[in-house]
């Protein structure tokens, strides 16, 4: 069984070159962006998606840097952006483990998808439902060792009024 992570087989597409508009299956396009991190050494890239919608309208998740060419790309598909009905920002976050772990197995349950377009791993194509599963199972002690250190950090379990401590920060990948 191929492993999820294993760059052979998750992303095609990586040896393209990024801020190219890719489809990757019927109504839905994928933009590989890259993301560096650590003193801007280690590229683990970022993506920007578009679903067509039953209405022709799209749908946007996340959003990269556009070069000339890729907007060009973007406003043919899009008619100038007319077409967007919204843009959604998704950043997965370690604020509540068992909540991700268990909506992503409400999705398995519902959704038996084949194709997968992950924010900082790649494109997979082809037995994406299986591999995401099997990582699912795998990070069970992640789960309970990031929900361990919430409580130690927050004992109380409140809520912060103010931003979260990773929003609108210079280069942080969420501000």
């Amino acid at each position: 069984m191929p492993s999820f992570v294993s760059c052979q087989s998750l992303n095609p597409i990586q040896n393209s070159d990024k801020n190219e508009l890719h489809q990757i299956g019927s109504g839905f396009w994928n933009v590989r962006g890259r993301f560096k991190i650590l003193a801007k050494l280690v590229d683990i890239e970022t993506h920007m998606s578009f679903i067509q919608l039953h209405n022709g309208k799209f749908l946007v998740i996340d959003t990269i840097e556009l070069n000339d060419k890729l907007r060009q790309e973007i406003n043919h598909l899009t008619d100038n952006g007319d077409k967007i009905e919204a843009n959604v920002g998704l950043h997965p976050t370690s604020d509540a483990p068992y909540l991700f772990r268990d909506w992503m197995r409400n999705m398995l349950n519902d959704w038996p998808f084949e194709n997968i377009c992950c924010v900082h791993m790649g494109v997979k194509k082809g037995g994406a439902h299986r591999d995401v599963f099997t990582l699912l199972v795998k990070a069970e002690f992640l789960f309970a060792k990031l929900s361990k250190r919430n409580r130690k950090q927050n004992p109380e379990g409140e809520l912060a009024t103010s931003n979260h401590h990773t929003m609108n920060i210079l280069e942080d990948e969420c501000g």
